[in-house]
């Protein structure tokens, strides 16, 4: 008896309501997300440039509830289907209490660059780390890591993936350790004379299935583009061979679940995009894995520094977005009203706001207000970071409105950094254009810009605040 029949025959009596569960329960097999899984190769690259609306709970949370309802009745199908094993066409099912052996395992070991007449003094050292995630591999690393001080080295990691757990607890221990994770194969070279064998790094490796959420642990993370990262759902490893065929029990659906909680969380934990999370619970395992376009690489936040032995101090960018504010004022001002900040000549006003494009938050801007260099001038200043439309997208206008003041500002920068847009504009006003602000009515501060890809945002940050620091700042400028 099969799934679809062992339903029809036990369902409850049929509600109007209820005919919805019907036509829904042929495609049952597709709301599960599994375990570990079999790398496929894709031939091309499907760029997707959507944003993303969906958090954690917002992409967990349908699949959760939907997998619950169905568990029970999964449970007594899966029963049935196994005791009349015999009458099916089909063979004998994958039973997923069989755990696969992984003679490929992971292995660890500390290796230096060569030749040594080729790099010279300038020989790198780094961790390597290669072969299949198995459930131990985390504890194994950290028996590794207590036989030499290795905390914040560079790990070479190439894998086709594999345990869910082993591969969460290996990421975790390359943060907690400040590890950098790049992606890229080490290959031994013969013995020299004295016996000392060396290592050559290549950037041409794959990182698949778990492996791109393991680089996620890194403090830095370097993904070349000569690698290629392939994603798709994690499975059940005995079943992946045959998914459609494979028994389900109840037990099986609720590790499934749980699992694909603990990635979404990682994922944010770690500071990466949900993307990551999104983009790999669609491939289902009877397709290719899918492969991750350049973008979604930077968008996605799996690589944050430009050189794969980059010092530990050098771009590093392992916190969540919004990103990272400027440093004049930028961490002390406040989101809810204007802020005196800073000292000297860095002394100012500022505002940081979400960056929002029809409700959805995109990233965050900073507005700041400080003396100008030349008599009665204020400065004004714009920086905002946001999420990546495109490799070659840039800001090309903003204007600030003050009052009933229209200040067209000056692009400084604008481009890509780790994954994320970062802009600053700026303009010199005279402080009479200020002085009109604080005496109107209907005062307003917004912020309006356009970019190469004509996507359009207007940010209203209000003026709460700005009457009482505005004229402190005003004493200290020169007249």
């Amino acid at each position: 008896m099969g799934n679809l029949e062992c339903y029809l025959r036990h369902r409850p009596p049929e509600r109007p309501r209820q005919a919805l569960v019907h036509k829904v329960l042929p495609s049952v097999y597709g709301l599960f997300p599994l375990f570990g899984h079999n790398p496929g190769w894709n031939s091309g690259e499907f760029p997707r440039e959507r944003s993303l609306r969906a958090d954690v709970k917002v992409v967990v949370r349908g699949a959760v509830a939907t997998c619950l309802r169905l568990a029970m009745l999964l449970a007594l199908c899966a029963g049935a289907a196994v005791s009349e094993g015999g009458a099916q066409e089909r063979g004998n099912p994958p039973q997923l209490d069989r755990v696969p052996k992984r003679p490929d395992a992971m292995r660890f070991e500390w290796v230096r660059e060569g030749p040594a007449d080729k790099c010279g003094s300038n020989c790198h050292e780094w961790i390597s780390a290669r072969g299949a995630i198995v459930p131990d591999t985390g504890r194994e690393f950290e028996a590794f890591a207590r036989t030499r001080d290795i905390a914040g080295k560079v790990v070479v990691l190439e894998s086709g993936g594999g345990a869910v757990t082993g591969g969460l607890a290996l990421g975790r221990a390359f943060r907690r350790l400040n590890m950098t994770v790049v992606v890229g194969r080490t290959t031994m070279l013969p013995a020299d004379p004295s016996g000392e064998q060396r290592a050559t790094y290549t950037p041409r490796a794959i990182c698949a299935s778990m492996c791109p959420f393991v680089v996620l642990g890194g403090a830095r993370r370097h993904v070349p583009p000569e690698a290629r990262i392939l994603v798709h759902q994690i499975w059940p490893g005995a079943a992946r061979a045959d998914s459609m065929a494979a028994v389900y029990s109840a037990q099986n659906v609720a590790a499934m679940l749980r699992a694909t909680s603990e990635m979404a969380r990682y994922t944010v934990e770690m500071g990466g995009e949900i993307e990551l999370f999104d983009l790999s619970m669609r491939i289902p395992p009877w397709e290719n894995s899918r492969g991750l376009t350049q973008v979604e690489v930077q968008r996605t936040r799996l690589s944050t520094i430009s050189a794969p032995f980059a010092p530990p101090d050098v771009d590093a960018v392992s916190a969540p977005p919004p990103g990272v504010l400027p440093p004049t004022g930028g961490q002390q001002a406040l989101v809810t009203r204007w802020t005196l900040v800073g000292t000297g000549a860095k002394r100012g006003v500022a505002r940081r706001h979400p960056l929002t494009l029809e409700g959805e938050e995109i990233g965050s801007l900073l507005v700041t207000i400080t003396c100008g260099e030349q008599p009665l001038t204020m400065r004004l200043r714009y920086w905002e970071t946001r999420r990546l439309a495109s490799a070659d997208d840039v800001v090309t206008r903003a204007v600030m409105g003050l009052g009933r003041e229209r200040v067209p500002l000056a692009i400084e920068s604008s481009r890509a950094v780790a994954g994320r847009l970062q802009s600053v504009a700026n303009a010199t006003v005279p402080t009479g254009v200020v002085a009109k602000l604080l005496a109107s009515n209907r005062a307003s501060v917004a912020v309006g810009t356009l970019t190469k890809s004509k996507v359009r945002t207007a940010i209203r940050l209000g003026t709460t605040g700005l009457g009482q620091v505005l004229p402190q700042l005003a004493k200290e400028c020169p007249h």
